[in-house]
């Protein structure tokens, strides 16, 4: 993942994931987040793992969304496999009650599904 500069206005936050074709690395697909506030990386809240065992590394990232004051309003997980994202969110609306995803994650397969959502429910998503 990689940002723009801070302080820019709307901010954007890419997503990339690449593959290894004969020598070279190519971008294999790409997500941009674009919100009208800030958007902040949670520093340590990365995950890389194989969840399907496929040879592959799969990558799992968390990141919010503020307002201009930095007051929070969401909080998102990003979940990169092969060629596809799969996304979670909550908002601060119903106090994170109620979990948002997008309509491939449901293709995922159960030992992918299970410790992105292990990792989902134990975390903190209230940023303090």
């Amino acid at each position: 993942f990689s940002k723009i500069e801070k302080n820019a206005n709307p901010d954007k936050m890419y997503f990339q994931r690449f593959t290894k074709v004969n020598e070279k690395w190519i971008v294999k697909s790409i997500l941009e987040v674009n919100h009208d506030g800030i958007i902040s990386a949670w520093g340590s809240r990365k995950a890389f793992w194989d969840t399907n065992k496929d040879k592959s590394i799969d990558g799992l990232f968390i990141y919010g969304l503020y307002d201009s004051d930095f007051k929070q309003q969401s909080v998102h997980l990003i979940f990169s496999q092969k060629d596809q994202f799969y996304t979670i969110e909550a908002n601060i609306s119903d106090d994170f009650k109620t979990d948002k995803f997008s309509p491939n994650f449901k293709n995922l397969d159960a030992e992918s599904k299970k410790q992105i959502l292990e990792y989902w429910n134990k975390l903190d998503k209230k940023d303090k």
